[in-house]
């Protein structure tokens, strides 16, 4: 017999702010949400992706105001979408919020990123190239035989270095 899986609880914040009647009873309601639940993890989620402290004022408003727009869609029955977990869902809309400020800025970046994965996945002309995930769950790409092979290419230390951490080479 398998164990049954464990879901995550609806917040009963949440589900008190769905279920309010009274304009000021769901004002109130979503301001809690925002400040108790989301604002730590909109917080940590941005931190950890922005790099200005600026840009981390600038982002955390604009999910604030993509979050106020979805729980509202929501409790209006606009959205129909069910969240069993709030704070992930934040964490999503946050994470969400610096993807597209990023691709925004850097229309460049976001085209050469979708270039570059197309070739990798042989989705393009050129072909012998591959795109797997490493032993620790890291991503690696490179020509479609060296797929298998051992990750140190050659026994130069810098090789050997970038083999064992790309982030410290």
């Amino acid at each position: 017999m398998q164990p049954t899986p464990v879901v995550p609880q609806t917040n009963p914040l949440l589900l008190e702010f769905v279920a309010a009647g009274a304009p000021a009873e769901s004002e109130r309601l979503l301001a809690r949400l925002l400040d108790v639940e989301a604002a730590p993890v909109i917080g940590r989620v941005l931190r950890a992706k922005a790099a200005r402290e600026e840009e981390v004022a600038e982002l955390t408003s604009a999910t604030r105001e993509e979050l106020i727009s979805r729980l509202i869609g929501l409790r209006d029955g606009e959205d129909a979408a069910e969240i069993r977990n709030f704070r992930g869902y934040v964490a999503t809309v946050a994470y969400n919020v610096w993807a597209q400020s990023l691709r925004t800025e850097n229309p460049g970046r976001a085209m050469l990123l979708n270039r570059v994965r197309y070739l990798l996945e042989n989705r393009t002309t050129q072909r012998g190239f591959a795109l797997w995930d490493g032993p620790a769950g890291e991503r690696w790409c490179g020509l479609r035989d060296t797929r298998t092979a051992s990750p140190v290419f050659g026994t130069t230390p810098k090789l050997q270095l970038l083999a064992i951490d790309p982030v410290a080479a």
